[in-house]
């Protein structure tokens, strides 16, 4: 099973609040606790919920894996596809450690990679698609 997450949901702080939420994500209460958390800032909002697909996918890996069921996440940064269509292209490259943004092409790549049957010991982990970005920004604390 293949969860698409984002590049954003590495990006957001972790807070000790939200990492009392991730504990529990069959909690009753679970929703109104991470909303409550999220607030209403849209891009604060997307992060979250990004962080959670990230999450939910990592603690499931024990339910799905005794099904016989690999399951991962994929965190894409910014790659030609419509979301970009209104964007400033040349301002996103000029931000990313390779200087442009992805080809659909590579995505396709990478999740060929991850469902490829002979690949059968990968499980579990959100794979970043992002030509770095997530790992340098956190290296800057």
């Amino acid at each position: 099973m293949v969860n698409f997450a984002s590049n954003s949901g590495h990006l957001c702080m972790e807070t000790p609040e939200l990492a009392a939420v991730w504990k529990e994500p069959n909690a009753a209460d679970f929703v109104e606790r991470f909303a409550a958390l999220a607030g209403e800032d849209q891009f604060g909002v997307y992060s979250l919920t990004k962080r959670f697909v990230i999450k939910h996918t990592a603690a499931n890996t024990m339910r799905f894996g005794q099904k016989g069921v690999r399951i991962f996440s994929i965190s894409p940064g910014a790659f030609e596809t419509q979301m970009l269509a209104n964007a400033d292209v040349k301002s996103i490259e000029s931000t990313t450690p390779l200087g442009r943004v992805g080809d659909p092409k590579e995505m396709g790549i990478a999740t060929r990679l991850l469902v490829d049957p002979r690949n059968t010991f990968m499980s579990g982990c959100d794979v970043l698609i992002d030509d770095g970005l997530a790992g340098f920004v956190s290296s800057l604390g």
